[in-house]
């Protein structure tokens, strides 16, 4: 077929058209879909700093190189990541009020360290690793109100059990399991913190399977205060 030279502009238009398709056409073939590295925060979100160390457990000594992923509870997603300086000493910034588990050196299962919720405007977590069979369980309470610790609450499976500090920190050490103390005959008891003045909260759960798998995790607990 013979284009008249009225057809020109025509012409021209369509090699045009052409030409940009098969570009992306080509272009989309080679490059791999793009992943966001961290879901969209909600909007008016305040952003908190959570700074910390990360311990070896048999020496308090820092860990330096020690990767920290935060991924939003019930997401796949790492919200946020960071590395220990050679002091073992991390800072991030995450969402205020949004709970996070972290996973430090990976994405196994016994990287998995429990809760954190950022509440104040600065909150410290350190976290402990190495820890080989035993099972520690820490971390702050706060009001999820205020962000402020709560001192004197009661925190426990029952029995072993503890109260918090004036800082709002506790630490429930359940030592190493052997076959004549395996804490599985913890069963079905959950976690519980409670105060005077707050709502009681059992924020991990049946501890039935997850105990001897636990190691060291810190768990961070946010009150809510009665009505």
């Amino acid at each position: 077929m013979m284009w008249r030279l009225s057809n020109g502009p025509i012409l021209l238009r369509w090699l045009m058209v052409s030409a940009a398709v098969l570009a992306s056409g080509c272009g989309s073939g080679s490059a791999s879909p793009t992943t966001p590295s961290s879901p969209t925060p909600p909007a008016g979100v305040a952003s908190v700093r959570v700074f910390g160390r990360v311990l070896d457990f048999s020496t308090n000594a820092g860990v330096p190189g020690a990767s920290i992923d935060f991924y939003i509870t019930g997401l796949p997603t790492i919200a946020s990541s960071v590395i220990t300086d050679g002091t073992g000493r991390y800072s991030v910034f995450l969402s205020r009020g949004v709970r996070y588990n972290p996973r430090i050196n990976g994405p196994d299962v016994d990287s998995n360290r429990g809760i954190i919720i950022p509440l104040a405007k600065e909150t410290e977590a350190d976290y402990l690793i190495n820890g080989g069979t035993c099972i520690v369980f820490y971390g702050t309470v706060r009001d999820a109100t205020t962000g402020e610790p709560i001192g004197g609450a009661a925190v426990g499976f029952g029995t072993p059990s503890t109260q918090t500090g004036a800082d709002g920190n506790y630490r429930i050490n359940l030592a190493c399991p052997t076959p004549d103390n395996p804490w599985r005959s913890i069963g079905t008891v959950f976690l519980n913190v409670s105060r005077e003045g707050y709502v009681t909260a059992s924020p991990y759960g049946n501890r039935a399977e997850a105990l001897p798998a636990a190691r060291t995790q810190r768990i961070d607990v946010a009150l809510q205060p009665k009505s």
